[in-house]
């Protein structure tokens, strides 16, 4: 059911153009109004002019602090301040179709996304509208595999009970961490054949050769803190085991 307004809330780190790109999406839904906010990590591109520019409201951290501290900020800030009960948390670099929102509030899940379809070419992404024709899938469909957070609708209530998503893992795997997580507490979680477009490696594809070390350096040190923490490493075998503990 829809609220009288809905929200919604991405992090941002330069890559102005791609950003401006899923915003023109997010003000292209049908589930309008939607509150949009934006928490950047102290891009050095022309990012803030632009959401200055579009009337976004956005918080404004002095460094890059990573994108889990930058999701941790803003769904606790629009939970305990601008009083949303669901949020729709994305990724800066997606598109989505124009009945995204209102399909995932119409399920009524406490956490639910869609299903991810990854393009590599950068002008062929710029290029996709609001209403771009992704490969076919039933909408209603429930999907199996792991869940993916490119553009996922989370409650107050799963916020409450599962927590906030783990800050030792800077920028990666905390995705995969919060599912375990969810694992372990019996948490529902819901994959629908509803799909949005996402732009796949153009982080590392811009990166300058220094940016491009210190990106897959802290890959493998978030993975390494993911590994301590439950005693297995991402995709192996006692990681897929325990997967199989889900509801």
């Amino acid at each position: 059911m829809l609220t009288d307004c809905n929200h919604a809330l991405m992090c941002t780190y330069n890559h102005s153009a791609i950003t401006r790109k899923c915003i023109e999406s997010i003000r292209a839904q049908d589930a309008m109004p939607i509150e949009l906010l934006v928490v950047d990590n102290g891009s050095t591109d022309d990012t803030i002019p632009m959401l200055q520019e579009l009337g976004i409201r956005f918080l404004r951290n002095p460094e890059n602090l990573g994108l889990t501290k930058g999701w941790n900020l803003g769904i606790e800030f629009m939970f305990s301040a601008m009083g949303a009960r669901k949020i729709l948390v994305l990724n800066n670099d997606v598109i989505l179709p124009c009945n995204y929102l209102s399909f995932l509030l119409s399920t009524n899940e406490e956490m639910v996304t869609g299903t991810c379809w990854n393009i590599e070419d950068r002008e062929k992404f710029m290029a996709i509208g609001p209403s771009f024709d992704a490969p076919s899938f039933d909408p209603n469909s429930r999907i199996l595999g792991a869940f993916n957070y490119g553009a996922f609708l989370i409650s107050e209530r799963t916020w409450r009970t599962v927590g906030k998503m783990e800050e030792r893992m800077f920028n990666y795997v905390q995705d995969i961490d919060y599912e375990l997580r969810m694992i372990l507490l019996g948490w529902r979680r819901v994959i629908t054949g509803l799909q949005y477009c996402h732009l796949g490696s153009h982080c590392l594809k811009d990166a300058s050769t220094e940016e491009y070390k210190w990106m897959a350096g802290r890959g493998d040190l978030d993975r390494e803190v993911f590994a301590t923490k439950w005693g297995f490493a991402i995709n192996s075998p006692e990681h897929q085991k325990f997967k199989e503990r889900q509801a």
